[in-house]
């Protein structure tokens, strides 16, 4: 008995982790149709595992299987997808601004809790704080109604136009030794910043922060978000 009670804790937080990941991924790339193989590579699992959790998905009614095209989330799964992406961020905002947790370690603790708490606990937490928008990282909290908010004016630093003044406004699916790396070299959220070179042998760029050059690889900087900043009067 008890082991069939922890193996339905495991298939449960199993099929909320991959329905929260596609939810992000659907986001990011503004699409309704997510690939299997980007889900593969954001969960750090083979493609045939991904395949098999899709028929478990699709038989409890939360995504619909295009046949060699991708996956995408019902309308159900879309309540769940946001409801998930709405808890951890909230936890990252209270663990950090409340517990005074590390910036580049409060994803890995949100990820356990945002499986724990009820939406009315969420409520009272967000109530605390005040409403916030943004988790610590600067991505956008979906609101009780599920609607997501982007900045529509922002770019990944990827494609920001060269010496050309910028700052930044949030940092996408990062790890915490990514974050800890950026946050060493000065990266935070409103830090102002220049692209100066960029690299076609591998598409990496050099960008000007607080007076040093610092080299990023075109992975990270497709997850730096940045606004080209208004010259001042």
């Amino acid at each position: 008995m008890v082991l069939n009670y922890y193996t339905g804790v495991k298939d449960q937080l199993a099929t909320q982790d991959y329905i929260k990941s596609i939810a992000t991924l659907s986001l990011k790339e503004g699409v309704d149709i997510v690939k299997l193989k980007w889900m593969s590579s954001k969960l750090n699992v083979s493609n045939a595992a991904v395949s098999d959790m899709v028929k478990k998905l699709v038989k409890d009614g939360l995504v619909l299987n295009h046949a060699y095209k991708g996956i995408e989330l019902t309308d159900k799964g879309w309540v769940l997808g946001r409801r998930l992406i709405r808890h951890h961020r909230l936890w990252e905002v209270f663990l950090y601004s409340t517990l005074n947790v590390p910036w580049d370690e409060i994803h890995d603790e949100a990820e356990h809790l945002e499986h724990a708490a009820s939406d009315a606990l969420m409520d009272r937490i967000d109530a605390h704080l005040g409403f916030p928008k943004v988790d610590p990282h600067g991505n956008p909290i979906p609101t009780v109604s599920g609607d997501v908010n982007f900045n529509q004016s922002e770019v990944p630093l990827s494609n920001a136009k060269n010496n050309t003044n910028y700052h930044v406004t949030r940092f996408e699916s990062m790890d915490s030794s990514v974050l800890n790396f950026l946050s060493t070299q000065g990266f935070e959220i409103g830090s102002a910043l220049q692209a100066t070179q960029r690299f076609d042998f591998d598409n990496s760029l050099v960008c000007e922060l607080n007076g040093s050059s610092i080299q990023l690889s075109s992975r990270m900087a497709n997850h730096i978000f940045v606004v080209e900043s208004k010259p001042t009067k």
